[in-house]
């Protein structure tokens, strides 16, 4: 997690207070990985949900990006992860836990460890580095991994 940095809800759900494209979540300049799947959250019979869950309620994710940044891990400089154990808060988690944006995320990690070995990239904070980012983007999408929807120069 570097900088603190949790993806969270209201960058995945277009709220106005992240300038990403109506109908759109917030687009990362590390975005490595997409994802669009309902908030699916179940009540908690032994606890209350966290509060900040009230941002955003009755409005649904939007199709969303996943940045290079939520694959990090605080403390571990040289580990990334995927899926459900991305850098997330658990409201952002409802969305992203399922199959379609784990297996995204998934082969961005895959990717991202590939580029550290062939490059010699020993800590999460280089890999993040600005130029590094953009060869991974390069190399995700040289592998077929959209990185943008569709439409998004409609």
């Amino acid at each position: 997690v570097l900088d603190g940095f949790r993806l969270a809800y209201p960058q995945i759900s277009g709220l106005p207070d992240y300038s990403g494209r109506e109908g759109y979540g917030y687009r990362f300049p590390d975005t490595v990985a997409l994802g669009d799947y309902s908030a699916d959250t179940h009540s908690l019979l032994s606890c209350e949900l966290p509060a900040y869950m009230e941002q955003g309620k009755g409005r649904g994710p939007v199709p969303y990006y996943i940045p290079l940044r939520a694959l990090t891990v605080d403390g571990a400089p040289n580990v990334l992860t995927a899926g459900k154990t991305m850098a997330q808060t658990f409201h952002a988690n409802s969305a992203t836990r399922v199959h379609p944006s784990e297996w995204s995320s998934g082969v961005a990690a895959g990717c991202a460890a590939a580029m550290m070995v062939d490059m010699g990239i020993t800590t999460t904070t280089d890999l993040v580095q600005e130029d590094n980012v953009s060869r991974l983007q390069s190399r995700l999408a040289d592998l077929g991994q959209p990185l943008e929807w569709s439409d998004q120069n409609a």
